[in-house]
């Protein structure tokens, strides 16, 4: 064992004691910097969090606004698009009504067509056998004063000069034959 002297061992124990002591105020100090700089950290992370909330709000404020725009204007095109549908509905009835009549019309024009072109034929027929009874020409044809003159006798007396009685078909038979003879007589 090796004996040591006491004074240095005193020596010895307060420079032990005084780096100790160093040591101690170094770590305090290194503590001290540490605490504060959790401090600042915990501080600029609490602000980067609020900062971040705060920018997640702008956005969803701005998503919520586009989205209220884009939805007015949805609105706003679906009523336009209504508006459109019903004035095509309302000219696609009108056209349909348009149609219905013109087809009525159309159809009212062929009867017509057709009772006229049967009238014109049996007139044509009429005409052709009342031509077969007409004497070849250089006979004389009968004046219209004679036809007129019984037809003015005929409405008078509602007599028919040719049957002896009155009758309707009697009074067309007077009037196709003074027809006839006037279609003659412009010959």
């Amino acid at each position: 064992m090796q004996v040591v002297d006491p004074a240095q061992a005193v020596v010895a124990l307060s420079e032990a004691q005084k780096r100790a002591a160093e040591q101690r105020i170094a770590a305090e100090r290194l503590l001290e910097r540490a605490r504060l700089l959790e401090e600042r950290l915990s501080a600029e992370a609490e602000q980067a969090r609020i900062a971040s909330e705060h920018a997640q709000f702008r956005e969803l404020s701005a998503a919520a606004a586009s989205a209220e725009a884009a939805e007015r204007e949805a609105a706003e095109r679906a009523e336009a698009c209504a508006k459109a549908l019903s004035r095509c509905t309302e000219q696609r009835e009108r056209a349909e009504r348009a149609e219905r009549d013109a087809l009525d019309e159309a159809a009212a024009a062929e009867g017509l067509l057709r009772e006229r072109r049967a009238t014109r034929e049996r007139l044509q027929s009429e005409a052709r056998a009342a031509k077969a009874h007409v004497p070849p020409n250089g006979c004389e044809t009968p004046s219209l004063e004679a036809i007129d003159l019984l037809r003015e006798l005929e409405t008078e007396t509602g007599f028919n000069t040719e049957t002896g009685f009155n009758s309707e078909a009697a009074r067309r038979i007077a009037a196709r034959r003074a027809a006839d003879e006037a279609r003659r007589i412009s010959r």
